[in-house]
């Protein structure tokens, strides 16, 4: 999310947190100690108070693509830790990502 511009600290700010309710991941290749790794990440969905991410995970030099998965993560409330709306600041900042 950071290079979207609005960062894990920047929804902390907004009296609110991430929390992993869903993680999901398909493996097609051995990745080891010390491979060097390139994840992709996506930011694919957002819904009212959830996020999805996708995720493309390739080992170096041969670009060989070891998992692909996803992540929902819900936005709560900090104090009630109930589902709250995605930051708006959140929203406009991947429309201006994708632009």
């Amino acid at each position: 999310m950071r290079e979207l511009g609005f960062s894990y600290q920047d929804v902390l700010k907004e009296g609110t947190d991430l929390l992993y309710v869903e993680t999901g991941c398909r493996h097609y290749a051995p990745a080891r100690f010390d491979d060097i790794l390139n994840v992709h990440t996506t930011l694919a969905k957002i819904g009212n108070s959830s996020l999805t991410f996708k995720f493309s995970i390739y080992k170096q030099p041969e670009d060989e693509l070891v998992a692909t998965g996803h992540i929902v993560a819900v936005n709560v409330d900090q104090a009630t830790r109930r589902p709250a709306p995605v930051p708006e600041a959140l929203r406009e900042a991947v429309a201006r990502y994708e632009g």
